[in-house]
């Protein structure tokens, strides 16, 4: 048994132990109470559907569809949702609300390098600094109880007055069907500030989320400026998707703020650390 399509159908308290129901499809169903223990649950479509008290126990869930779905109670583990392909909205079992993953390689710095990043310039001109390390003057001072920042942080070389970062996430298959299937948009998340906090400007960091075609032609691109008032937890959706884009590209720029003539420092940079991409169901 396989590519059932039962959408938008009541199959509370009702068992598919054990079966074969790769690539089906149970969106916007009633499924509360659900036995799917044992059963290949590969590809499936759960979207919006109610599975409170379902229990997925053994099942396999790879690459399966949980956006807006209700999992509240639901015995599943989380290695399952983690193996799925979404989550995005959905109501996890513990009530929290769930989100995809993060596409970006080395946005928290916690290799202490710029890996996985493409500097545009010069390799030098963007670095990962120790918070404690960069100097008395620039070091960075953690005053957000809920901030856990790891080692390094990413921002400008001293000598430097602008700099940017970027990397190109390629959407496999799976992302383009969903694209082109549900209303879908990109987060971009992270911890930006000013280094050190004394102008309140909003262009020390900018970035740049730009949507490709298979052709390499830019479909569109979003651009913004997070407040720099203070070092906060920063989220923003992007614009939907389009249903052609291939690839995203985020770019990170730096910008040296102006010059305070009351502050001894020499600098006065825009840094960035936990920076996430990622694609949600709205």
């Amino acid at each position: 048994m396989s590519f059932l399509y039962l959408s938008g159908v009541d199959l509370s308290n009702a068992s598919f132990h054990g079966r074969y129901l790769v690539n089906s499809t149970f969106s916007e169903s009633t499924l509360t109470g659900m036995n799917f223990q044992h059963s290949d649950l590969r590809d499936v479509d759960f979207y919006k559907s109610s599975l409170s008290f379902s229990s997925f126990a053994n099942a396999r869930a790879s690459g399966s569809d949980f956006s807006k779905a209700n999992l509240f109670d639901a015995n599943i583990k989380i290695d399952q949702l983690l193996d799925a392909f979404s989550m995005s909205g959905a109501v996890l079992p513990n009530k929290t609300k769930g989100r995809n993953e993060n596409l970006l390689g080395n946005g928290d710095a916690e290799k202490c390098t710029t890996q996985q990043w493409i500097i545009n310039g010069h390799w030098s001109s963007i670095r990962a600094y120790n918070y404690s390390k960069r100097g008395e003057q620039n070091s960075i001072m953690i005053n957000d109880r809920n901030f856990y920042p790891g080692k390094c942080y990413f921002s400008a070389n001293n000598n430097i007055t602008e700099a940017s970062m970027h990397q190109i996430i390629q959407l496999n298959d799976k992302y383009q069907q969903w694209i082109r299937q549900r209303r879908v948009i990109p987060y971009v998340r992270g911890y930006f500030g000013e280094l050190p906090y004394n102008s309140g400007q909003n262009e020390q960091v900018t970035f740049i989320v730009t949507q490709i075609d298979s052709q390499n032609q830019t479909l569109h691109s979003f651009i913004h400026h997070p407040p720099m008032s203070k070092l906060r937890y920063y989220e923003e959706a992007v614009k939907p998707l389009l249903a052609n884009v291939t690839k995203i590209r985020i770019e990170i720029q730096f910008k040296r703020g102006t010059k305070k003539s009351q502050i001894a420092y020499s600098t006065n940079y825009g840094f960035a650390d936990l920076i996430d991409l990622s694609i949600e169901s709205v």
